[in-house]
């Protein structure tokens, strides 16, 4: 078992690997210092300004989605739903985002 790998984007949110630098999250970081995943299975990312992050990740059936993390949305409490738009397929992202 390997150790986690993080990498912070603010002061509570974290790109994180465990065991395996293939399988990325992105979390973030709790009162008590765990963690709650936001997004999963990130392969690639962009920090688009203090508020707001783009991931692009791979589904179960190998094909690329995309998430937007709105941190001023989020908050210990919340709901992921409240925080994470997605899944986005690639032509509605580059159409609606890009």
């Amino acid at each position: 078992m390997g150790l986690p790998t993080k990498k912070e984007f603010s002061k509570i949110i974290y790109l994180i690997s465990i065991d395996d630098r293939n399988d990325i999250s992105i979390s973030r970081k709790l009162q008590d210092g765990n963690f709650i995943g936001r997004i999963e299975k990130v392969k690639q990312y962009a920090v688009v300004n203090d508020s707001l992050l783009f991931a692009r990740c791979v589904d179960d059936s190998g094909k690329s989605v995309y998430y937007i993390l709105n941190t001023r949305n989020d908050s210990e409490f919340a709901e992921v739903k409240n925080a994470v738009t997605g899944p986005i397929d690639s032509a509605d992202f580059i159409n609606g985002w890009v």
